[in-house]
């Protein structure tokens, strides 16, 4: 895969660009004058060499005046560059198949910005989510989890941790905690007026864990974080379905307005957990792809943050694996088997 860079400069700034990217590894590139001030160059590098040119020209000239840089993506380059021999290589080596911090920027805001669309596709997840679980209709269920507009948002916080960015993390929090609260409310009122039958099998397997759903959320968690940042958009669909969060949340609501407490503990530990599984998952694969701030002042800080949030995360997990061995103890007791 390759990009195209195209980056506009003033024109006394022509022979410092050149002699800039006359060190960079570059596959090609070549400007021309666009007014009597402005030069355009057009620069084709490789994907996962974008980020880097991207921080060195941004570093050097993004202070100038007339600065802009257009990233775009390249399906095909001819003639094709010519293959080095690669050395053998690691499969914690992923870094070198990720896109850039700008494009993954890019993809998160747009899963995580808090507007009517978003709201809309809350509504409509959270009614065919319950309408899958009361009917117990696999096929509605499995619908509500490929619309999955909470998953943007927990990937968003942990992206925003990552990079230092606090803008981007309270918009993700508002995002979350938004569109948990609507579907919590719209649940309890369905769960209120209806009657739910909660031994149903769509209802009765979402009110406990299991040690198999750590494992599962934790595994979709990670799947999804790197389908992110390497543009595997199609793996996202499998991710969605694996790391359900709108029919345990829904569930946890039907249940509470049914007034079946204990039931709606277990659904509600479910969406927990699987909520905490993407942001640890989501963050640490962040961090082992090295991703950090353009601004070289914050970078040691917030690695430091970035770490001391991995831990964190890592022992929610723990305490709510100890809360489900508990939990799983007692509803083995009450519910029938």
């Amino acid at each position: 895969m390759y990009r195209s860079i195209e980056m506009i400069i003033h024109n006394n700034e022509k022979d410092n660009v050149v002699k800039t990217l006359d060190s960079l590894d570059l596959l090609n590139y070549n400007y021309s004058s666009i007014s009597n001030s402005l030069t355009r160059f057009n620069i084709v590098v490789k994907q996962e060499n974008t980020e880097k040119i991207l921080d060195v020209l941004q570093n050097q000239f993004s202070s100038l005046e007339g600065f802009n840089i257009l990233v775009q993506h390249i399906d095909v380059y001819l003639p094709a560059p010519v293959a080095k021999k690669k050395e053998k290589s690691s499969i914690y080596d992923i870094k070198k198949e990720r896109i850039s911090r700008e494009e993954i920027y890019r993809y998160i805001i747009g899963m995580t910005n808090l507007n009517s669309i978003y709201l809309l596709m809350v509504i409509l997840s959270t009614l065919v989510a319950a309408v899958g679980v009361l009917n117990n209709n696999v096929a509605l269920i499995i619908g509500a989890m490929i619309i999955a507009p909470l998953m943007g948002p927990g990937i968003g916080l942990s992206y925003g941790i990552i990079m230092g960015d606090r803008d981007l993390v309270f918009v993700a929090l508002k995002s979350s905690m938004v569109g948990i609260l609507i579907a919590f409310i719209i649940s309890v009122f369905l769960g209120t007026i209806l009657t739910i039958n909660p031994t149903i099998p769509s209802i009765i397997t979402r009110t406990n864990v299991g040690h198999g759903g750590f494992i599962v959320a934790l595994a979709s968690g990670f799947a999804g974080a790197l389908a992110v940042t390497t543009e595997l958009s199609s793996t996202l669909v499998g991710v969605m379905i694996g790391i359900s969060l709108m029919p345990p949340l829904v569930t946890f609501g039907l249940l509470v307005g049914s007034g079946d407490y204990f039931l709606a503990w277990g659904a509600f530990l479910i969406f927990i957990v699987n909520l905490m599984c993407i942001y640890f998952a989501s963050l640490l694969t962040f961090y082992k792809e090295e991703l950090k701030p353009l601004d070289t002042n914050k970078v040691e800080s917030v690695h430091k943050s970035s770490k001391r949030y991995i831990y964190i995360f890592f022992i929610i997990l723990i305490v709510l694996f100890l809360v489900n061995i508990y939990q799983t103890e007692i509803w083995n007791v009450v519910v029938p088997s």
